[in-house]
């Protein structure tokens, strides 16, 4: 006669055989989210970060250190909380626990539809001559290739500027200083000049 196995004991066997998930987990990654973080300039973004086991569970309960590549440009809190310091660019920030680490590289873009100017003043000694490059950028943070841009001084007999953006000293004229107004639609920026003579 075969022995009978009650579905009991089965259970149990199998529930040994397999684990019962219910021991204490090894951590084995951190997951940081979002995975590519934007901040616009001047503003904050939160970062979350967990230690995770061998099959993606959350192990909560665990002290996370963020830390910032480049701090001064973009810092990370001690709660992930990355604000921008005013400048576009990006930085590599890392979240660690232990011997475990991950890593995000955080994004600083401009504001919706904002216009750029570069340089963002000038210095002119005579015979000198620079140019201003703008850009347009849109809502996406994408640039406006097809963005028309209008150049005015505020004071041509110090310094004078033509339609594609290059800044000169007028000939024969003296130090002092003018500003250099850039406009594209509703939008305009500012560029002090300061005209230098030599001694």
């Amino acid at each position: 006669m075969r022995p009978q196995i009650s579905l009991a004991l089965l259970a149990s066997v199998l529930l040994l055989a397999c684990g019962d998930g219910l021991g204490p987990s090894v951590p084995r990654a951190i997951v940081i989210t979002p995975e590519a973080p934007r901040v616009v300039v001047g503003q904050t973004a939160q970062l979350e970060a967990t230690v995770v086991d061998g099959n993606g569970r959350e192990i909560p309960g665990l002290d996370i250190e963020f830390e910032s590549s480049l701090p001064t440009f973009i810092t990370v809190s001690e709660t992930g909380l990355l604000t921008s310091l005013g400048t576009v660019g990006t930085s590599m920030i890392t979240a660690t626990w232990g011997d475990l680490s991950g890593q995000v590289q955080a994004e600083v873009v401009p504001p919706p539809s904002v216009l750029l100017v570069r340089p963002e003043s000038l210095e002119l000694a005579p015979d000198e001559w620079r140019e201003l490059v703008a850009w347009f950028i849109d809502e996406n943070s994408e640039a406006v290739w097809t963005a028309e841009f209008r150049f005015q001084s505020d004071n041509p007999a110090v310094a004078r500027v033509d339609a594609e953006g290059y800044v000169a000293l007028v000939t024969g004229g003296t130090a002092g200083t003018a500003t250099i107004t850039v406009t594209s639609g509703e939008r305009s920026v500012p560029i002090p000049v300061t005209v230098t003579q030599p001694e």
